[in-house]
């Protein structure tokens, strides 16, 4: 990639890095997306050590959606979507 004899499909972030300057396409058809999520047990609560690191990695994914360092969207739940998906 580094000397133009190939090309990529990558996050935006590490292309930012790799390559100065960027020359990029944005793919829209079609579409590709993915989402990425945090998951836990429900039924075994998590270590003092294991909560602070998921809150540690929410905050910089969140941080670096809103700073426009990475290109994406939040899909904010609350308290109250994960208990009554608790309960399903």
């Amino acid at each position: 990639m580094r000397a133009g004899l190939a090309a990529t499909i990558s996050n935006w972030p590490p292309l930012t890095e790799l390559l100065q300057p960027i020359s990029a396409r944005l793919i829209v058809e079609p579409r590709i997306t993915r989402t990425i999520s945090l998951a836990h047990s429900q039924h075994k609560p998590l270590s003092f050590a294991a909560t602070c690191m998921r809150d540690l990695v929410r905050g910089l994914l969140i941080e670096a959606v809103r700073d426009e360092r990475w290109k994406g969207s939040l899909i904010e739940r609350t308290l109250e979507d994960e208990l009554s998906t608790s309960d399903e």
